[in-house]
């Protein structure tokens, strides 16, 4: 005895509107990542239930800036991701590592950045670094 054929309902596709929704999230994204989101939420949309398928088009819509934010700012493998910043950092207590390339040339070139919040420091943020308290030397 065979099993009894299942009529499945025909699925629609998504219209005009949940297009329109889908097409200005993906233009939030930057351009190396567009093709990829663009078919992962179309296709998304489409196996949606019918009654669902304006919601997942706003979650995917509200998502899109911090996915667009996290796209382009991702930090290096090995960097562990962290929600807020340092308190000691935002207290203006930075730990500036000093970082040298390789270079071929033998140039000799570097730059001070903050081991715990990346951020770079420039020839306007006072004077050499020295160590201790205050001047982003310890801890």
């Amino acid at each position: 005895m065979t099993a009894p054929v299942v009529a499945h309902p025909p699925i629609r596709r998504p219209g005009r509107l949940l297009n329109a929704l889908v097409s200005m999230s993906v233009r939030l994204l930057p351009r190396p990542h567009r093709p990829r989101y663009d078919t992962e939420w179309r296709s998304e949309l489409f196996y949606t239930a019918l009654s669902r398928r304006l919601v997942t088009a706003l979650s995917q819509a509200r998502g899109a800036l911090p996915l667009a934010h996290e796209l382009r700012f991702r930090p290096a493998t090995g960097v562990s991701m962290t929600k807020r910043k340092d308190w000691r950092c935002v207290l203006g207590f930075h730990k500036y590592v000093r970082h040298q390339p390789v270079h071929m040339s033998g140039r000799l070139d570097y730059w001070w950045e903050c081991a715990r919040c990346r951020r770079f420091r420039n020839s306007t943020d006072g004077n050499a670094i020295a160590s201790g308290f205050g001047s982003g030397g310890w801890v």
